[in-house]
Parts: structure tokens; C-alpha cells; sequence
């Protein structure tokens, strides 16, 4: 019983210290610069920064990243909770700089 509990507090331990980054979730409208060749990817990806970690999920209208860091200013996204201040514009696109998707992308392509 004894090792049980103190296994169980290692564990919360770990988990708590895991996950004691504030994650922020951005978002992009999809067009021509976010599907190659004209090819909707919906397929999940991770990217590892310096910074922290960008995870990638899509459905065939948004390109949403979750992220444990604050976005670069170089990237164009916008911010899921700026919706709820009603303080938002839609990003349509990557630009020209690909963003965390192209990023993404090349590394799905590579694997």
C-alpha cells in the first residue's frame, strides 16, 4: 500500500511537471498556399523547437496548431480565444513563408 501511494505521487509528479506550460491554439483558413499541388492534407503532425513543441491537426476548411509557446511575429495566424472577445480576423493562407504547416508538411513528406 505504502509503494502504491508513493509510486502514485511520482507519477502526478511527472505528469504535473509535463504539462505546466501554457499552450496556446492558433489557427489558419485554408487556400491555394496551405494544400500542395492543389491535395487537402489531413494527416496530424508534430514539430520540435527550441521554443517547445507545435502539434498540427486539420479538417478540410482550417489548419489549427496547438503550441506550448507563443507564435513567431514572422507567421500570421489567429488566436481560437480571440474569438471569444470578439476581437478577431480570419487568416487566410501561409504566405509566403510556409509557416508551421509548410514546416510540418516537409517532414510528413520526408518520413
Amino acid at each position: 500500500m505504502i509503494l502504491q501511494l508513493a509510486w502514485q505521487r511520482i507519477f502526478r509528479k511527472r505528469l504535473f511537471e509535463q504539462y505546466e506550460r501554457k499552450w496556446r491554439l492558433y489557427f489558419i483558413k485554408r487556400n491555394h498556399t496551405t494544400d500542395l499541388l492543389g491535395f487537402t492534407s489531413l494527416n496530424p503532425g508534430k514539430l520540435e523547437l527550441g521554443e517547445g513543441v507545435v502539434y498540427e491537426f486539420s479538417d478540410d476548411k482550417f489548419i489549427y496548431n496547438l503550441m506550448s509557446f507563443d507564435k513567431h511575429d514572422c507567421y500570421s495566424m489567429t488566436n481560437v480565444f480571440d474569438i471569444l472577445n470578439k476581437n478577431y480576423t480570419i487568416i487566410e493562407g501561409v504566405g509566403g513563408s510556409g509557416g508551421y504547416h509548410g514546416q510540418i508538411m516537409l517532414l510528413n513528406l520526408l518520413k
